[in-house]
């Protein structure tokens, strides 16, 4: 794995749980159009969950599975933040922090910094190569 590569995880597991969080969303809101049928009339099959208990079942895991993901990603994120400064150099830490930690755009970063892209390209460049992690 390149410092590039291992840098990108923690954005890339950002976007992951972004996801499931839209899944989860959807899923709360179709939720509502579920509801349990009351009738007098027998069940079919008495071991079959109703919808609403599939969707209730559907919603928990995928609210355990975002929790989880986001607990890794918390601790991605400090192992990112521990190699970004050992990196010793100010400039190249925040361009680092700006990118792999804050997630922002090329075009964030060189506005924010008042450089140029191909500068900070060159910075980035460097500072990736000065990155070590186990």
């Amino acid at each position: 794995m390149t410092a590039k590569e291992y840098l990108s995880q923690a954005f890339l597991l950002d976007r992951k749980i972004k996801s499931k969080e839209r899944q989860l969303e959807s899923l709360r809101a179709h939720a509502g159009y579920v509801s349990p049928s009351i009738s007098d009339m027998p069940k079919g099959s008495p071991s079959r969950q109703s919808l609403v208990e599939e969707t209730a079942v559907r919603i928990l895991s995928l609210e355990e599975h975002i929790t989880e993901q986001i607990a890794e990603l918390v601790r991605l994120k400090k192992g990112i933040a521990e190699a970004i400064s050992r990196v010793n150099n100010p400039e190249y830490e925040t361009i680092l922090e700006m990118r792999y930690l804050s997630f922002m755009q090329w075009e964030e970063i060189t506005d924010r910094m008042g450089y140029g892209s191909n500068y900070v390209f060159e910075i980035h460049r460097k500072a990736l190569r000065l990155i070590k992690f186990q």
